[in-house]
């Protein structure tokens, strides 16, 4: 089973390599310097990565066998385009159908027998559904653009 280590030794260990890259402030090296002085298992940990990190960085660099190439992104922004556009189509569908209804509800009356306008659509349940459906639509979409690699 694995060491336990305190919350304060986790920290530490984890800024005991920032240290090394001199990305710590003033105040942080010094809480480091204090803990290992009084952190036997701490100040063994900052050997061995002390140790570590100078070897990476004394070891000559090895050219690649083959070349690197990073593809470009052009298809994928056209995919997240085209998405954006069909999220905006089906909302500004909504709204339309929204902004009609309400306008046929102004001319006819609030659910009088004369509307044409079926009464679940006056519900706010049935609102809620709507933008609840677009928003799983826009979900789909997006991870549909999203693919394992």
């Amino acid at each position: 089973m694995g060491s336990y280590y305190s919350p304060v030794c986790e920290r530490v260990r984890g800024q005991i390599s920032l240290d090394l890259d001199g990305e710590l402030s003033q105040l942080e090296r010094v809480m480091v310097a204090h803990h290992l002085e009084h952190c036997a298992g701490c100040n063994t940990f900052r050997d061995g990565v002390v140790a570590f990190t100078s070897e990476i960085r004394q070891a000559t660099l090895e050219a690649p066998t083959h070349p690197i190439a990073i593809p470009r992104l052009r298809r994928a922004r056209f995919e997240l385009r085209a998405a954006a556009l069909s999220v905006g189509a089906v909302a500004a569908s909504i709204a339309l159908l929204l902004g009609v209804g309400l306008g046929e509800k102004n001319l006819f009356g609030n659910g009088s027998k004369d509307s044409a306008r079926p009464a679940y659509l006056d519900s706010q349940n049935y609102e809620s559904r709507l933008v609840q459906e677009a928003s799983q639509y826009r979900l789909r979409e997006l991870h549909s653009l999203i693919r394992p690699v």
